[in-house]
């Protein structure tokens, strides 16, 4: 049996020391690939920082958006670090495309929550559009932790738990000590409600949009159907998508005044 759990043991630790060595290998890997195209894209946005006409101005910062939404469209950074959102958010308020601005300012803040820069940009942007900041629900914020931790920071919080919490397992298994056996449930219970909170957030939290352009709110998904208020809702706004209409051209939403209907889904773009 002792022998069956030393066995169990080294498995688990190379395991979980495979995995950390794999994943740092992919992220120097990936920062050496990207790390030239980036500095290509940010050496152009300067350059149209520091342009001394509107003419090369607009093609400096141009040049770097194409750089930019190139690597998007490449790396998809969903789980990333924000940083490229960020850029890519910059460049479109350069460009004074505030909708887009908004867009990719919202998708940076949820990939960097504690960031005050995207925090600023994103108001300033907002003000530009003389659009009001969402409300929020703070109880929901804090219950999904998404106002301080970002979700591929929640998910390396899982994994890293789960790799101490085998180790710990295999320790316990073999000495029987109380300290492992104590320290295995606390590690276990980090991974609950890592697991719990991640289902939480890619099943029930709400799934938001930001309009790119003005649209007018209607009672059922088609342009024959009436207009809910007098007003479309402003591009650059932040609505609560409820579903997808049958055809898939079409969003129901909440506006930011409370009023549900339909907006035609080129429209907006999810978070």
């Amino acid at each position: 049996m002792k022998k069956l759990m030393g066995i169990l043991f080294r498995f688990s630790l190379f395991f979980g020391v495979l995995i950390l060595v794999v994943i740092l290998f992919l992220s120097i890997f990936a920062m050496r690939t990207n790390d030239d195209k980036i500095k290509l894209a940010e050496d152009n946005y300067n350059q149209g920082v520091s342009a001394k006409t509107i003419y090369d101005r607009k093609v400096a910062f141009n040049s770097a958006l194409n750089m930019f939404l190139e690597l998007e469209l490449d790396y998809h950074p969903e789980f990333g670090d924000g940083r490229l959102y960020f850029d890519i958010g910059n460049t479109y308020f350069q460009l004074e495309e505030y909708p887009l601005a908004i867009y990719y300012y919202s998708k940076a803040e949820k990939l960097m929550p504690r960031d005050e820069r995207v925090q600023h940009n994103l108001t300033i942007a907002r003000d530009k559009l003389s659009i009001a900041k969402p409300s929020s629900n703070d109880f929901m914020q804090f219950f999904f932790l998404s106002s301080f931790i970002s979700l591929p920071e929640r998910l390396q919080i899982f994994f890293l738990a789960s790799i101490i919490a085998i180790f710990l397992c295999s320790r316990w298994l073999w000495t029987r000590k109380r300290f492992y056996r104590n320290s295995a449930i606390l590690a276990l219970s980090v991974v609950a409600i890592a697991i719990l909170n991640v289902g939480i957030t890619r099943y029930f939290s709400p799934v938001h949009a930001v309009l790119i352009h003005a649209s007018e709110l209607r009672r059922d998904a088609g342009t024959a159907f009436a207009k809910v208020g007098d007003l479309p809702i402003y591009a650059g706004t932040t609505v609560e998508v409820l579903e997808t209409a049958k055809d898939a051209h079409w969003l129901k939403i909440v506006a930011p005044n409370g009023d549900f209907g339909f907006i035609p889904q080129e429209s907006a773009r999810i978070l």
